[in-house]
């Protein structure tokens, strides 16, 4: 096979390894119209079975580490497409013919550093809401952007020249990476409003929420210093990461109660 144009990165773990299946049934309707490879980085320990994946160009390793940001990074050592898309079980693509519209929009703005898309924003309770404005400065200093990354498709040369994924977060390495792309001036962006990609929502659990807060305000003040952005965020989050905090601390208690 010719070096594919996009490597799609799929990070398999066990929080989520049962939404796999909603993933690989919008890859397989990619075979026919776009020229991609697909890494599998599974840290499941065997317990999805990905033996005869009806993919024609499909690498399966298994995890050297839990970090999910450690593991997108080993997968992009062994990437041969031009672009890197990164999505998890449960994201899928909207069309049959997603990659081939992507691939054209690459083309048309003559292979950007980074191409990314409008996103629909599904929440726990209500109907998805729609984001078809583009990324600013500002909205990165108040963390107004996904944790997930697949409205986001990488020139892989540059985000091996960025120093991939940092190891550091474990949940919000796309946040981190993406500030990185847009305080680096001289790479080229390009944004398109058709939304390509959609998932499964499923609510996760508290202290998973807890642990991508504090990443978030340590990566805004990493980048951005102690902006009026952070604090205003921070000040509407407290409220919710003692919440979240309280859920933890009690169920915790609770357990250990009924252990005695």
């Amino acid at each position: 096979m010719v070096n594919p144009f996009f490597t799609v990165i799929i990070t398999l773990t066990n929080r989520l390894s049962y939404l796999f299946s909603f993933t690989l049934d919008s890859l397989i309707l990619q075979k026919e119209s776009a020229s991609f490879e697909v890494i599998i980085i599974d840290a499941t320990q065997g317990k999805v079975p990905l033996d005869h994946l009806p993919l024609d160009h499909v690498t399966i390793l298994p995890a050297e580490s839990q970090n999910p940001s450690a593991m997108l990074n080993q997968a992009l050592k062994m990437a041969k497409g031009q672009y890197i898309h990164c999505i998890s079980p449960g994201e899928f693509y909207m069309s049959k013919k997603a990659l081939a519209f992507a691939t054209k929009i690459i083309h048309g703005y003559d292979f950007p550093d980074l191409m990314y898309t409008a996103r629909l924003v599904r929440h726990s309770f209500g109907q998805p809401t729609v984001d078809m404005q583009p990324l600013l400065l500002k909205d990165l200093k108040s963390a107004h952007t996904t944790t997930s990354l697949q409205p986001f498709w990488f020139r892989r040369e540059t985000l091996l020249m960025l120093g991939g994924f940092n190891p550091n977060y474990e949940i919000q390495g796309g946040y981190d990476l993406i500030c990185r792309y847009f305080l680096a001036p001289t790479l080229r962006k390009a944004f398109v409003r058709r939304i390509l990609t959609d998932y499964e929502y499923r609510k996760p659990p508290s202290a998973w929420i807890l642990h991508q807060c504090l990443e978030t305000f340590w990566i805004s003040f990493a980048h951005f210093g102690p902006s009026r952005h952070l604090i205003t965020w921070l000040l509407q989050n407290c409220l919710r990461l003692f919440r979240f905090s309280w859920k933890i601390v009690r169920a915790s208690f609770w357990k250990r109660h009924v252990a005695y």
